[in-house]
């Protein structure tokens, strides 16, 4: 290999790395903390470049291999595949700008590098394309998240359009006069700069109109939870003569009955209180409807009021919405069958757990907290992967446990201090599960 090329690798390696870190940052996927997989991705990525270029195989290269490199983020990184493509395509797309200012002799290549590797070292936060991944798979309302994966989905072919474009660029400039070509690449330069600032108000703006559709959606449960409440504080009065009247008339079985179907109608709302915050039992309860409605047995047992987690609200919601969307379809999928959910602490932890009958043994559950995972057809298979995304970036852990036909899926997370509001433990009735 002669000292021309040697330079040749070396520099594209550079502007390789570069580009992979500023796209990977802008995309979420925080190369520093996975430095290990970065450094692998950027090597290769850098390397297939300058074959590329080294056996003149030209700059059409450059939109497939960018297609290529997201497929390695979301290998690697276990990112979406829109996040994962859009990384990739951001990368080719700084990578192809580099060659077309490095063609054209423009000082301002080196001061468009500047620019990219601050806001690739997090130093221009809001600089950020896309949002926080965990935002864009909300509990249990995967028909939400269309519009942000319609505007992703745009980003992508908008990014794929502009390094079309640049390498087409690239190859026909040279042909052109030099005050054209100078025009020309200014203009793209711009193009891009709007190009990336569109993409990122598409994707922000459609996470805006998913929150506030999912505040809604929990206003809503609030509201409903506190009907209940107040409805049962409402027919206490009736309830009691009711009970009175039959005690008088002697009519002690029937009394009994009905004291039994009202304790369980009334444990149903005990088994949520203890939890802390409303939201949470707000989820809780529409999940209690919704097995309700497919008479699916559900029991709460909560020992613990989910104080001091350290993640969100909203975070919480969605691991243990998860979880609970899973577990209904298990056992409506195998039509028979019941669900437990355990709320307690052990040690330094909060612990979740939910449980319900299954045929299937830990071999099937391997791959279970990958992107695309899933025993059910027609769904996309990224809630467990969004339960370990959130649990992990909060030092917990996620896995499934397997015990006599059943398994559950546990959630440990770190106590951000020790809770001193245990909660109350609900009605047996259900297999025990330790």
């Amino acid at each position: 290999m002669a000292a021309a090329d040697i330079l040749r690798l070396i520099s594209i390696e550079i502007v390789a790395g570069i580009a992979l870190w500023w796209a990977l940052s802008l995309t979420q996927q925080k190369p520093l903390k996975l430095w290990a997989q970065s450094l692998g991705l950027w090597l290769l990525w850098g390397t297939l470049l300058w074959w590329c270029a080294f056996r003149g195989m030209g700059f059409w290269t450059t939109p497939i291999l960018s297609l290529a490199l997201g497929a390695g983020v979301w290998q690697l990184f276990h990112a979406s595949p829109l996040y994962a493509v859009t990384a990739g395509l951001l990368a080719g797309q700084f990578y192809a700008l580099n060659q077309l200012l490095l063609q054209e002799g423009i000082p301002a290549q080196w001061l468009l590098i500047a620019i990219l590797l601050l806001s690739a070292l997090g130093i221009w936060r809001h600089a950020a394309v896309l949002p926080e991944e965990d935002r864009s798979a909300p509990t249990g309302e995967w028909h939400l998240t269309g519009q942000l994966g319609r505007s992703l989905l745009a980003g992508i072919v908008l990014l794929l359009a502009q390094q079309i474009w640049v390498a087409y660029l690239l190859t026909t400039l040279p042909v052109l006069p030099r005050q054209d070509r100078i025009w020309i690449t200014v203009f793209t330069l711009f193009a891009a700069c709007a190009q990336l600032i569109l993409a990122r108000r598409l994707a922000f703006d459609a996470v805006e109109r998913l929150e506030a559709l999912l505040d809604k959606r929990y206003q809503a449960e609030l509201v409903n939870l506190m009907q209940i409440v107040r409805s049962q504080r409402h027919d206490f009065n009736f309830h009691m003569q009711t009970i009175a009247g039959m005690i008088e008339s002697k009519r002690y079985e029937e009394c009994h009955e009905y004291l039994r179907e009202m304790v369980k109608t009334v444990n149903h709302m005990n088994d949520i209180l203890p939890l802390r915050d409303p939201a949470i039992c707000a989820m809780l309860n529409s999940f209690q409807e919704v097995a309700a409605q497919k008479h699916i047995p559900f029991q709460a047992d909560i020992y613990n009021d989910l104080d001091y987690l350290p993640c969100t609200v909203y975070e919480i919601n969605t691991v243990i919405g998860n979880l609970i969307q899973n577990a209904i379809d298990e056992v409506e999928q195998r039509h028979g069958g019941w669900i437990q959910v355990m709320i307690l602490k052990r040690g330094g932890d909060h612990i979740i757990k939910v449980t319900n009958p299954c045929d299937r043994g830990p071999a099937d559950f391997k791959d279970a907290f990958k992107p695309g995972w899933s025993t059910k057809q027609s769904h996309e298979g990224i809630g467990l992967a969004t339960v370990q995304r959130i649990v992990a970036k909060y030092n917990g852990s996620a896995y499934p446990e397997f015990r006599s036909g059943c398994v559950s899926f546990v959630v440990q997370m770190p106590l951000i201090r020790t809770a001193t509001k245990p909660g109350k433990a609900s009605e047996a009735g259900f297999p025990p599960v330790s």
